[in-house]
């Protein structure tokens, strides 16, 4: 590597750097520049010139300085503050290049200080070894995976429900990548899983609070918007699973970042809810907007494209049992191998921090394939959030074509709506145009029966 300039490293000199290290560690890894990677409890964020991900996970993060400051740093006057800032974000390989052809400054979690590698060694130390024996017992797989289960949460388990997370492992559910000594299910079998963590059921009906633009808009076009999860109220929400299941650093990869642009959230809540003053004030626009009613077609719940689950939250304690059974199962080595989740992606999204308990959350969860079914594709648009002001991407699914899982049967317009008798009588009239509401009765909007809120 070619470096004479005493100059910060330019984008073009890192890029190239970056681009080394993706020929060599091959497309298992993702190597990204100049990105930001924080501790698990977000306190803490600083900046790296080069951070490699193996699956999501960071690796190592790099710093790439100037020539002349490898002399300061031979003579180890800026080794122990660099080590500091490796140490403070919890990266588990910290590097420092200074622009000389194959020399590599490397330090490991735990240990002190940095020792010196050429490029092909510093690869190798990157990949570390992995080391397993002969494939275990699926019996001994399943004893280690319940095994992982916290004592606290038992009281949320039944006994059936614990036999049921026993059943799944059986020779035909088990996957295991004899090359990276990996275990995982199978993804009808995976979906079982976390369908057990998450305590889902299927119900029939859910309501959803929002603006009276956005009924309105629903009424005039037949269609039923999805916003991506940037831009969810929650802002720590797309961090929140993979911190509490992560080691020590947590950065958004490139990957995540288009993996978070193909995942759609559509946010609801349990029937009983219905015309609820606090979901009012909280999400109906202060009981201005509109609570809307939705049957629920499960045969078009697909687990492929279409998910739908009530929302799993933490304790005000800060645990969150699920998610400590998750972690502790990822860490577990039965005979050396390692168990992985192959949709955590997908079943991610449905834990939230316990700040978020009383909306008690029945999320439909969309997630855009390249190769999705033509008569499934939605329509794509660009917006900026009218709440947040983060700019976004949404998808549009048509009504009237019985494609989409839920089928809209109701509407009641909040107490504090404005002309609030006009405005349920024209929405009535404009739906018997549009038949945006498919419903058996002449009036399907209503009134809220609160009377006393202002």
């Amino acid at each position: 590597m070619r470096i004479k300039s005493l100059s910060l490293p330019t984008y073009e000199e890192k890029e190239e750097l970056a681009g080394k290290f993706r020929s060599a560690l091959g497309t298992d890894y993702e190597v990204d520049i100049n990105t930001v990677v924080s501790s698990t409890v977000d306190v803490v964020k600083e900046t790296f010139d080069i951070v490699i991900f193996h699956k999501k996970e960071i690796i190592a993060a790099l710093n790439y300085r100037e020539q002349i400051a490898s002399m300061r740093f031979n003579l180890g006057q800026n080794a122990d503050t660099e080590q500091r800032r490796f140490e403070k974000v919890g990266v588990k390989c910290g590097i420092m290049y200074f622009g000389e052809s194959d020399k590599f400054y490397i330090y490991c979690k735990g240990e002190i200080g940095f020792q010196v590698l050429d490029f092909n060694n510093l690869v190798i130390a990157i990949i570390g070894e992995r080391n397993f024996g002969e494939r275990p017992l699926i019996d001994n797989i399943a004893a280690e995976v319940l095994g992982c289960k916290p004592e606290e949460y038992d009281d949320k388990l039944s006994l059936g429900q614990f036999h049921e997370f026993d059943r799944l492992f059986t020779d035909e559910s088990i996957v295991f990548d004899d090359i990276n000594g990996i275990i995982s299910f199978r993804a009808k079998n995976e979906d079982a899983f976390f369908k057990l963590l998450l305590s889902h059921s299927n119900c029939k009906s859910i309501c959803r609070y929002t603006s009276l633009e956005s009924f309105y808009l629903m009424l005039r076009d037949c269609k039923q918007a999805m916003c991506s999860i940037t831009c969810m109220n929650d802002k720590g929400e797309i961090s929140y699973t993979d911190k509490s299941i992560g080691f020590s650093a947590y950065a958004e990869s490139h990957n995540a970042i288009i993996e978070n642009n193909n995942c759609f959230i559509l946010s609801c809540c349990n029937k009983k809810k219905l015309d609820d003053l606090t979901m009012w004030r909280l999400y109906g626009d202060d009981a201005k907007g509109a609570c809307l009613e939705y049957d629920i077609n499960n045969k078009l719940i697909d687990n492929k494209n279409f998910f739908l689950s009530s929302v799993s939250y933490g304790e005000d304690n800060g645990v969150h049992y699920e998610l400590e059974f998750v972690r502790r199962i990822l860490n577990i080595r039965p005979n050396g191998w390692k168990f992985e989740f192959k949709r955590w992606y997908i079943w991610k999204h449905f834990f939230k921090s316990y700040l978020f308990k009383d909306e008690e959350e029945v999320r439909l969860l969309f997630i855009m394939h390249d190769d999705i079914d033509a008569r499934i594709r939605p329509e794509i648009k660009w917006i900026m959030d009218s709440t947040n002001k983060i700019v976004s991407r949404i998808c549009l699914f048509s009504l009237n074509q019985d494609l989409f899982p839920l089928k809209l049967i109701g509407a009641t317009v909040g107490p504090k709506c404005p002309e609030l008798d006009c405005n349920v009588s024209q929405l009535n009239f404009m739906n018997s145009q549009t038949q945006t509401i498919k419903s058996n009765g002449l009036n399907s909007v209503h009134a809220s029966k609160i009377k006393d809120y202002r």
